[in-house]
């Protein structure tokens, strides 16, 4: 290998600063350095991640050398530097792996995909045929309770009751199960005696009570329970005055005493508590692994257990990474801070194998990628500390970091620069920050506080200011589809959506679309019911919003699901880097057969609402992606506390570590359990410091902050000491950059869809709803049956369905009279009369495509009608005027008339032109 390229490389790749341009431009490296594709493996945590590599992979590799405002591509660049090789070297490489690279499969999966794939290689070692289905839920509850004997019955119910579990408690097992919690059985535990106890606090009281009259001393022995007795001074604060006169060394001695009694008890519980759990998580595996056999499917959770358990099992072990090794070369890894234990483990094998230089094949590479500063999924089992534990585990990876920021304009950059330099530390306590720069000038940020008056909420105090910078944006052109509001639950976003709807902005969380209304997923799913169904209509459709003439083909249904449709993605050009799509695949993947998949409701929502509106959205749900315009909220609802009884945490070191929690033993001075109290406190507190530098590294041209009132104590602020400020200046969008904007977005639009360019026109003095009532009542009248005239109420749903997030309820209502008032017309229902009816007809004419509203023809007249909901007569008339022409010398009828029907609020006007 050439010397400029790191075979073993880690990168530490801050916000904004290109991790998935450095993993497409390494795999594109291998490529031209000989290595063989189906030896390359790249994973990732999402099939949007996936897809968006996959391209990116494709076009980096065929497009390198394109010239980017007269200069050489950053991807063609960064490849010279690598390979060591001038750019007419890296053509001629490219021109001699390209057949191989375009018939290939680039094996670049999902960590799940992979792990199937192995379990698929060894399913019959598990008990499972080698085409089990994955599902998104296993029931296994059931089984689980029937495997109990009466003991254990009794011991689970006295469990839920003692730990105040109740209901949740089975999903906490579940839970277990799928982070592979190991628990080991602690030797002769057993249930603690609590009379011993009781005996041990009496004791003390006879003793201490005696010690003093004073009357607020004597207040520590009025009590109703051990755990209220814990809560009084004389165990948790002997700073109280009246403890002078008694606290000699007797007193000390005996609380001691008392006090290690007390610690020895609840030490007792915890083990015995967590005995209980393992006898009942061994046997919920037990019925899970009997129902995923019986019913031959997984879950994504089983999935990974499983071929863990494979590999954990010596007479397979080898034997699968020995398979693994024939064939996986090259390893790049993405996001590696948000990887768990489990596939750490997994993984491991792997990468030892590679980095070492040894096994089937030489010259092999290992890379990963990621940030432990964006490290926010700990809740799901992702420990950031496994990225340094591999650089640990083996030296010779070497370490690199990317310090520019390609997303943020500079005050930006500078401004979390200044927040996050001392917020994040190494494993020495040391700061651990590496400062960005950015490579674009301006940007703007703004923190302001929000104003409660008494009788306001805080939902409201912040929604105003929200509007106030809504309004500041819009006056510098800016648009609402360019605007993200971020919040940290689901429960803030869906509030804060209905306060701007209120006040009469558009708006839409992620889960506010159904996936099935996503025009992609549309299109998808009603071309594949044309073809199975022969259904015109759906054919229509499909057609309509392309504006491509397509016809019905044929589809093997004995093929798997997901590779039909990935099929029909390829004949009808869809872009699959389009997450709704990509979410819809991943749905259609749990379906075995096409035909229960068409006729099975898809009940899920869009993962990014297709509107116009403000975007809304949580932290967690922001990663990974950029906005033009940020407002980030602070916390609008008090945290979820943390009351879990048994605590679980994973030690890189330890393995897991198991606490019984209860309000008395923080008084116990339990050095091992207020450590790990301690960890667990400051491992949130990390997840806290990563959500926020996650928040404020999306914006990319104006970032705003709005803090709560100081005056507002009901919970903590995330945004406490941050010092309002405005820094930069907000500027007026570009009319010149819009302008740019648009030409691209139309040359995009016309090689997708082949519509000469003549036929786009932006109208800048319609409005967006005026533009989508247009829209709505001409496909109303695509799609209305003239003849017949019984499918009013049809059309009626499918528009409103359509068009329900950019036209209000009046607007419907108005619309719908109009329609009944045109349909209802006598002299419109006459032109149409034993007439042959054509809706939205295309036409060429002087090598232009004019598109018809509607064209009645008879054997010897053709009548030309256009729809129109407002008065423009002269442009109107001239385009009618040009559409009776063209039909004049197309059809050569003995009579060709053309007429504007306006379709008004309170009347239908026709005008024959």
């Amino acid at each position: 290998m050439s010397s400029k390229f790191e075979p073993f490389l880690a990168l530490e790749a801050s916000a904004g600063s290109g991790k998935t341009f450095a993993l497409s431009v390494r795999f594109v490296a291998l490529v031209l350095m000989g290595a063989k594709i189906n030896e390359i493996l790249a994973l990732t945590f999402t099939n949007k991640a996936t897809s968006e590599m996959k391209e990116r992979v494709f076009k980096t590799f065929l497009e390198f050398d394109r010239l980017e405002n007269g200069d050489d591509k950053a991807e063609c660049k960064e490849l010279m530097k690598m390979l060591n090789k001038s750019k007419d070297e890296l053509i001629i490489l490219r021109e001699k792996y390209k057949e191989d690279f375009l018939r290939s499969k680039l094996n670049i999966y999902t960590f799940d995909s992979f792990f199937s794939q192995i379990i698929r290689s060894f399913a019959l070692n598990l008990g499972l045929m080698s085409d089990f289905e994955i599902i998104q839920n296993q029931d296994s509850y059931k089984n689980f309770i029937n495997k109990l004997n009466k003991e254990e019955l009794n011991t689970l119910a006295y469990y839920i009751i003692q730990t105040k579990s109740k209901s949740d408690f089975l999903k906490n097992l579940e839970s277990l199960y799928e982070k592979s919690c190991e628990i080991k059985i602690i030797k002769n535990a057993h249930f603690p005696n609590k009379a011993s106890l009781e005996e041990s606090l009496n004791k003390f009281i006879s003793y201490a009570k005696t010690l003093s009259t004073d009357k607020n001393y004597q207040k520590n022995f009025n009590f109703e329970s051990i755990e209220d007795f814990f809560a009084k001074p004389i165990i948790c604060d002997l700073e109280k005055k009246y403890f002078e006169k008694i606290m000699d060394s007797e007193f000390l001695q005996k609380r001691a005493e008392f006090l290690q009694n007390v610690k020895e008890y609840f030490i007792q519980m915890e083990n015995y508590r967590i005995n209980i759990l393992a006898r009942l998580l061994a046997h919920f595996k037990e019925a899970r692994n009997e129902d995923n056999i019986k019913q031959n499917a997984l879950t994504f959770s089983d999935i990974a257990l499983k071929c863990y358990e494979l590999i954990s099992d010596e007479a397979n072990k080898d034997l699968i990474y020995f398979r693994l090794d024939g064939y996986i070369s090259h390893l790049l890894i993405d996001e590696f801070q948000d990887t768990n234990v489990l596939q750490y483990q997994i993984l491991k094998p792997i990468i030892a194998e590679l980095v070492s230089g040894e096994g089937v094949k030489k010259n092999r590479s290992f890379f990963y990628v990621g940030d432990k500063k964006q490290s926010i999924y700990g809740f799901r089992g992702g420990k950031k500390e496994l990225f340094d534990k591999l650089l640990k585990d083996f030296p010779q990876i070497k370490l690199e970091h990317l310090d520019t920021n390609y997303r943020s304009k500079k005050n930006i950059v500078d401004y979390v620069n200044e927040v996050f330099k001392d917020k994040f530390f190494d494993s020495f306590n040391k700061p651990n920050f590496t400062l960005q720069k950015s490579i674009k000038e301006g940007g703007y940020v703004e923190i302001l506080q929000n104003q409660i008056p008494s009788k306001s909420d805080l939902y409201e105090a912040s929604g105003k200011e929200v509007l106030r910078i809504i309004q500041k944006l819009l006056e510098k052109g800016i648009k609402l589809s360019e605007i993200c509001i971020l919040v940290w639950i689901n429960k803030d976003a869906t509030l804060m959506k209905e306060f701007l709807e209120k006040n009469s902005i558009k708006a839409y969380t992620q889960s506010s679309v159904a996936l099935m209304d996503c025009i992609s997923v549309r299109v998808l799913f009603e071309y594949a019911k044309a073809c199975v169904l022969k259904d015109e209509f759906s054919l229509y459709f499909v057609n309509s919003i392309l504006e491509k003439d397509l016809s019905y083909i044929e589809l093997d249904l004995n093929r798997g699901v997901s590779e039909i449709l990935n099929y029909l993605i390829h004949i009808l050009k869809l872009d699959l880097s389009d997450i709704n799509l990509i979410a819809y695949l991943e749905y259609a993947s749990t379906f075995d057969n096409f035909i229960d998949f068409l006729f099975h409701p898809c009940e899920l929502k869009s993962l990014q609402a297709q509107d116009d509106g403000v975007s809304i959205m949580t932290v967690h749900k922001s990663k990974g992606l950029e906005f033009e315009n940020l407002i980030v909220l602070d916390r609008l609802s008090k945290d979820s506390n943390d009351t879990q009884t048994l605590m679980f945490e994973y030690d890189l070191e330890q393995g897991w570590e198991v606490r019984y929690r209860h309000s008395v033993r923080k008084h116990l001075e339990d050095e091992n359990y207020n450590a790990f109290l301690m960890k667990r406190k400051k491992l949130q507190a990390e997840d806290e410091i990563n959500c926020l530098y996650v928040a404020l590294t999306r914006a990319k041209n104006s970032l705003f902050i709005i803090k709560n009132d100081e005056s507002f104590k009901t919970f903590k602020s995330y945004f406490k000491d941050y010092e309002e400020k405005q820094i930069g200046v907000l500027e007026n969008k570009s009319q010149e950059e819009e302008k740019l904007k648009n030409l691209e977005q139309i040359e995009e639009f016309e090689k997708f869809q082949k519509v000469n360019l003549q036929e786009i026109k932006i109208k800048n003095y319609l409005s967006s709803k005026q533009v989508h009532f247009g829209l709505a009542l001409h496909e109303f009248l695509q799609y209305f049956d003239f003849n017949e005239k019984n499918n009013f109420e049809f059309c009626k749903q499918m528009i409103y369905k359509k068009y329900r997030f950019f036209l209000d309820d009046e607007s419907f209502k108005d619309l719908f009279k109009r329609l009944m008032r045109l349909l209802e017309n006598e002299n419109f229902n006459k032109l149409l009369t034993k007439k042959t009816l054509l809706k939205e007809q295309i036409i060429t004419y002087n090598g232009e495509q004019k598109q018809l509203d509607m064209l009645a023809l008879s054997n010897d007249e053709a009548i030309i009608i256009d729809y129109k909901t407002g008065l423009n007569l002269n442009e109107h008339k001239n385009q009618v005027l040009l559409y009776k022409e063209a039909i004049e010398k197309i059809l050569a009828k003995t009579s060709t008339k053309a007429f504007l029907v306006y379709v008004l609020k309170d009347k239908v006007e026709m005008m024959e032109v």
